[in-house]
């Protein structure tokens, strides 16, 4: 397993450089409703690690899986913090104040009661699912639900309304 992560996490610093200049040229919102559409099409096939034909191995399906993902998650790790300090200057602009604290406290506990949720999305589909090689079935709706997720992600973002 933690190979996956290592694979996953290097995926996603090779791809950091080119976060910066994709959201200058298309704009962040542009750029991260993109990724999370990507990765709305992408972690569904997570259901077919594992299940491809002969001659690739389930670890290889793995790493590979693991490694495009990171890729995709590499603009989600970065362009957060910039979206909220563009929206922390705008309130900035508009009100005289300036409120960083309550912007990164709500951010904190929005983001602590996603990963709970999170949990008991993952606990509840296994249970119901199976999590065994004879009941795999929660195992296999993993990459959907986390697909659904995303496309979630990917419409409440496309409301975003801060110019870049």
């Amino acid at each position: 397993m933690s190979l996956y992560l290592a694979i996953h996490l290097a995926a996603a610093v090779a791809f950091f450089p080119l976060v910066g200049p994709a959201a200058l040229r298309w704009g962040k919102k542009r750029v991260y409703t993109l990724a999370y559409l990507g990765l709305a099409v992408w972690f569904p096939l997570l259901m077919v690690v594992g299940r491809l034909p002969a001659g690739f191995s389930p670890a290889w399906q793995a790493a590979v899986f693991m490694g495009v993902a990171g890729a995709i998650l590499s603009f989600h790790y970065v362009l957060p913090g910039a979206m909220i300090a563009q929206a922390i200057d705008h309130d900035a602009e508009r009100t005289g104040l300036r409120r960083e604290a309550m912007y990164f406290g709500t951010q904190g506990i929005l983001q602590k009661a996603a990963m709970g949720l999170s949990g008991l999305l993952l606990a509840a589909l296994l249970r119901w699912g199976g999590y065994e090689a004879a009941h795999p079935l929660g195992i296999y709706l993993v990459g959907p639900a986390a697909g659904l997720m995303f496309l979630g992600g990917y419409f409440s973002l496309r409301r975003w309304n801060l110019t870049d």
